[in-house]
């Protein structure tokens, strides 16, 4: 399987991961009536255990699968309106809740936790990144604790600039700064769906209670999973009643074929033991930004948090398949979205590949929360690499975005 460099490679389900969902469907269908072979396809799928060593999770029961991403963020915020309800109730009293997260997370966080606070005049603080690094900085977290905040939720790796966020530092700072003052520890939870697959994940290096992932972005179904510690701060309630499915937590039949298709596209992971698969997206991405600044010219082009001078970045660590770069070569009144609309072979986005509205306002504020200027921002393409991007590949995609900017440029203005 080639796939073009940016042409929705995360969509793309690996070889083997769709032969091991086509087994359990067609295994399914033949045993369907039997409730004993039912439980050996899900007992022997080991789906739990395959995703809990993927981010070295020592107890699988800490796994819960869920339709996806926004599923597992949107679950993390609903115990918490679930919480606050039972205190606001028990005690007769108005809500003195605090949350803090990163200025620069996905819709499925920034959204529930707006939620909330409309809902319970909550206490909200958004961390915005360093402007040199595009990153968070532990200190800045720290800062805004106090003996109120329940809940801390940092994003592993930005979706539109790819740098990873220091979680681990941040995580040991909050556990240091609730163990010097004596109170309550806030739970610390982190949307990684962007990340599993091509950074390691270890939440006990991380530190944190809950973890999300999203099978398709790297390589599995269009399903996901939660982790959760079960000696969270923050209790995991029930998302749905019923069967008692996923240890009751989250009742419903088991998307038996989607859920042994994760669990594969996480052994995979496991077993990359020499990095082969990073490898092969960091070096086609090397490719990409090489031919991008060879056919454009190095001032037509700026790497966004790559360190780049004329952005005044510094440099930082980010995502080995991800390419945010800013277009400067381009007419003034022309946009991102005008070089996409001219290009032939490349599907790309100006933001989040997840984003289907094209929100250009969520964008731009993102790229400039983490140190982008404006001005950078709004010419900015998000271009991703994936496993078996080829050469030829990368090539073809150069080629396609500069013939699409040498026509703007020709043209001296954007409809």
């Amino acid at each position: 399987v080639r796939v073009c460099v940016c042409v929705c490679v995360r969509m793309c389900v690996c070889v083997c991961v769709h032969a091991c969902v086509r087994t359990h469907v067609l295994h399914f269908v033949r045993v369907c009536l039997s409730v004993h072979l039912w439980r050996w396809v899900l007992d022997n799928a080991l789906t739990d255990a395959q995703v809990a060593k993927a981010i070295n999770c020592h107890d699988p029961e800490e796994i819960i699968f869920t339709s996806g991403g926004t599923e597992a963020n949107s679950w993390i915020f609903r115990c918490l309106e679930l919480a606050i309800s039972e205190e606001v109730q028990k005690l007769s009293t108005e809500c003195n809740v605090h949350i803090v997260a990163s200025s620069i997370e996905h819709p499925s966080v920034a959204l529930p936790i707006e939620s909330l606070r409309r809902r319970f005049s909550l206490d909200v603080t958004g961390v915005s990144p360093d402007q040199t690094t595009g990153a968070v900085r532990p200190e800045d977290v720290v800062a805004t604790l106090t003996g109120r905040t329940r809940l801390v939720s940092i994003m592993l790796a930005n979706n539109e600039t790819g740098v990873i966020q220091p979680l681990a530092e941040i995580s040991r700072a909050v556990h240091e700064w609730a163990d010097k003052n004596g109170t309550p520890r806030p739970a610390i939870h982190t949307d990684a769906a962007q990340a599993l697959g091509k950074i390691p994940i270890d939440v006990c290096k991380l530190g944190v209670d809950f973890l999300t992932i999203a099978g398709h972005k790297f390589y599995g179904p269009r399903i996901g999973a939660l982790y959760a510690r079960k000696t969270s701060p923050l209790r995991l309630q029930a998302m749905l009643e019923g069967g008692g499915q996923e240890s009751g937590l989250r009742s419903g039949t088991e998307n038996t074929a989607m859920v042994a298709g994760l669990g594969r596209a996480c052994q995979l992971i496991s077993e990359d033991t020499d990095g082969q698969l990073v490898r092969a997206m960091s070096e086609s991405c090397v490719l990409l930004r090489r031919g991008l600044e060879r056919e454009l010219g190095a001032d037509g082009v700026q790497f966004n948090c790559l360190g780049d001078v004329n952005l005044g970045m510094a440099p930082c660590r980010v995502l080995p398949n991800t390419c945010s770069v800013a277009l400067t070569c381009l007419p003034t009144t022309c946009t991102g979205r005008d070089v996409l609309r001219l290009c032939r072979n490349v599907v790309a986005g100006v933001g989040s590949a997840c984003h289907s509205g094209g929100n250009e306002k969520s964008h731009g504020s993102v790229l400039t929360r983490s140190g982008v200027k404006p001005s950078a921002a709004n010419v900015t393409l998000r271009l991703s690499t994936g496993r078996y991007t080829a050469a030829d590949d990368v090539a073809l995609a150069v080629a396609d975005i500069v013939q699409a900017v040498r026509s703007l440029q020709a043209d001296h203005s954007c409809a």
